[in-house]
């Protein structure tokens, strides 16, 4: 009988911890989303280095997160494309080069 009611118990605490955590999870997705902060799109960069888009409300910045942390926040004009060959962070960076004096058929 002692046994019974331990495997019961031990039951109703994976429940319990398998709801909480479906609960939780769908809760914080749901801030993620609400928040003014998403980040855009990624470049892995070094093992331990990723230059990153950020959207803060309207505005568009880029930096480099490390394992050290994160650089000064650089606005940048970025214009998501739909129905483009081009991925949009290389269409960003290929626009910078443009705009810094590069040309188009020049690789980076």
């Amino acid at each position: 009988m002692e046994i019974l009611f331990t495997f019961m118990s031990l039951i109703l605490v994976l429940l319990a911890a398998y709801f909480f955590t479906k609960w939780y999870a769908s809760n914080q997705r749901s801030r993620m989303q609400a928040s003014s902060l998403q980040i855009v799109d990624q470049l892995t960069l070094d093992r331990d280095k990723r230059l990153v888009i950020i959207k803060i409300q309207d505005q568009y910045f880029t930096t480099i997160l490390s394992r050290m942390g994160a650089t000064q926040l650089t606005p940048i004009q970025y214009t998501p494309q739909e129905g483009s060959t081009v991925h949009p962070f290389q269409q960003t960076v290929l626009n910078a080069w443009i705009a810094k004096g590069g040309k188009q058929d020049e690789t980076l």
